[in-house]
């Protein structure tokens, strides 16, 4: 059919159509798949192509995709969850409970004498369902779910509680979408951040990062570091490498899109000393 699989990402297939002025883009998810096309009538063709080598069902303009809600409002698109939670809402028994204003008590420990978890599967399932969210369209609970994830294997009581306080959370705000739009324009950029060995079993610190293009977060983590570092400094430099890396391969990926970022992306760190250090790195290599 003449699609490129994209280097970047080979679930991710492109092709130029209508005298290689229409990029045509094929998103594959194991039986589900998504083509995009300014001109509705080229989509129609490669639907009839793929027609001629496999079943498929044409479903429309695109309204649910892998659980997420997909909406169009002036010329911009939007991702929630809001059916997932719900769902998630009442499998847990949450539904008449009251929302949290918070997703995590900034607080939350894990103490030595809260009581181990009889069943472990359930705080799993509900562990696993927030990272779900988390990942596709909530980074304001990455960080909290970063945590929870780290007790799936021995979870208690007090963690269990945070599990349902996230999800209590959720219920308040299930309405939140992320909205992708040009903006002033299509501009990259990134935030990187780190804390310093606020996992108190390991002393271990954990990176932070979002990526923005145009005005919505198209990129975000929260997850502990593979190192001991030994200063604010040092966990910071690698919460930036870990930023800079995953900078590289979201320019590849728009590349493969063929639409490359003009010009340097800026990354943003607010720690001085790390900044220094990344100035005296660059001297240094020239």
């Amino acid at each position: 059919m003449g699609f490129r699989q994209c280097q970047s990402d080979t679930w991710l297939y492109t092709r130029r159509d209508g005298d290689g002025e229409d990029m045509v883009i094929v998103l594959v998810y194991v039986d589900d798949l998504l083509v995009g096309c300014k001109d509705a009538s080229i989509i129609s063709a490669v639907l009839q192509e793929l027609r001629k080598c496999f079943d498929i069902t044409d479903l429309g303009m695109v309204k649910h995709f892998l659980g997420q809600e997909v909406r169009r409002e002036d010329g911009c698109y939007s991702l929630r969850l809001t059916s997932y939670i719900e769902d998630l809402v009442k499998r847990f028994g949450l539904a008449d409970c009251n929302p949290s204003k918070t997703p995590m008590d900034p607080g939350y420990v894990r103490y030595e004498d809260s009581q181990p978890m009889a069943d472990v599967t359930r705080y799993r399932s509900l562990a696993g369902a927030l990272l779900y969210i988390s990942v596709n369209s909530r980074p304001d609970i990455a960080a909290s779910v970063s945590f929870l994830g780290r007790r799936a294997s021995q979870p208690t009581i007090n963690d269990w509680k945070a599990a349902k306080r996230v999800l209590r959370y959720l219920k308040g705000t299930k309405e939140l979408k992320l909205k992708f739009g040009p903006g002033e324009e299509w501009l990259l950029r990134g935030y990187s951040d780190s804390d310093w060995a606020g996992d108190h079993d390991t002393r271990k610190s954990t990176t932070g990062f979002v990526f923005l293009y145009g005005t919505g977060p198209i990129s975000w983590v929260s997850r502990r570091q593979t190192c001991v570092t030994l200063s604010s400094m040092e966990a910071e430099y690698v919460a930036l490498s870990d930023t800079c890396q995953e900078l590289i391969w979201i320019r590849r990926l728009l590349s493969d899109l063929e639409e490359p970022p003009v010009g340097a992306t800026h990354v943003f760190e607010d720690n001085q000393s790390c900044l220094s250090f990344v100035q005296a790195e660059r001297i240094r290599m020239k």
